[in-house]
């Protein structure tokens, strides 16, 4: 994945908490192929315009949490493999 040369104003300046890139997976659907994180993620020339933001912002994020507000011990037969994780498949 690459972002480059881009303006980012989260929300269209809405007091929001940003995330560029959102995911969810709990990991209980089998969509017939794997899901997982990109290889590689380079980011150049990003400029995020974030001054409208909630009191308790603490910066932006780049990708929500992929496997979603579940528990950590909630059984996962098709879990989201995050970056690192293994081989993935060849793009």
């Amino acid at each position: 994945m690459v972002i480059r040369n881009c303006r980012w104003i989260p929300g269209c300046g809405a007091k929001v908490q940003p995330y560029l890139i959102g995911a969810t997976n709990d990991g209980r659907h089998d969509f017939g192929y794997p899901c997982f994180m990109p290889r590689e993620v380079t980011v150049d020339g990003l400029v995020i315009d974030d001054s409208q933001h909630p009191d308790d912002y603490q910066g932006p994020y780049l990708f929500t949490d992929p496997n979603g507000t579940g528990s950590a011990t909630d059984e996962r037969p098709f879990a989201y493999r995050l970056t690192g994780e293994g081989d993935h498949p060849a793009v």
